[in-house]
């Protein structure tokens, strides 16, 4: 599974093209909300189904509807990194993605491989494997997981990075609007 500073690091990203980068801080941890299945001692059980993103998108528009414009943003988002985390774990294992309609789970594994054919040069290799099985959520008296990894560390500076360089391209084009 993504760890739960990767899981961060993309909802960072994308709350903050929502909001500034201080409340995106805040609201980014929507995107680690589906691994809170894991205080009650499983893990990918229910919490993990496309339920709940479908529920808040649908709030999100009655909110709307409603005249509460700022609520509605919020349920938008907080349904987009709710999504994010179920989209990114379909790449590292199966889930109840889909409960209730079905107890089914998916996995897509997708890779990119390369090789040199002298006579015709570079060649890709495009694969995609899909797994659709019977699911059941794993039952754990002691999760055992990373909290990061080199990987996700990169990711999250690379992330911290993106966000100070936009900061300051705003900046830099704030001064440059009050010269003239």
């Amino acid at each position: 599974m993504p760890d739960p500073l990767v899981h961060y690091s993309i909802s960072l990203l994308i709350s903050s093209r929502v909001y500034s980068v201080r409340k995106s801080i805040l609201v980014a941890l929507i995107g680690n909300l589906p691994d809170i299945d894991v205080l009650f001692g499983i893990h990918r059980s229910y919490t993990h189904t496309l339920l709940i993103p479908a529920t808040l998108f649908l709030l999100g528009a009655l909110a709307r509807y409603r005249g509460y414009g700022k609520v509605s943003k919020f349920l938008y988002v907080a349904a987009t990194l709710y999504l994010t985390h179920i989209v990114l774990d379909m790449f590292t294992g199966l889930g109840p993605y889909f409960w209730p309609i079905s107890n089914l789970g998916i996995y897509i594994n997708v890779s990119l491989a390369a090789k040199w054919i002298v006579s015709s040069g570079l060649v890709f290799i495009p694969r995609v494997h899909v797994v659709v099985a019977p699911y059941s959520p794993c039952v754990c008296r002691v999760f055992r997981g990373l909290l990061f990894n080199s990987m996700s560390l990169i990711i999250f500076l690379s992330a911290l990075t993106v966000l100070a360089v936009e900061q300051a391209a705003r900046r830099r084009l704030r001064s440059l609007e009050q010269r003239r």
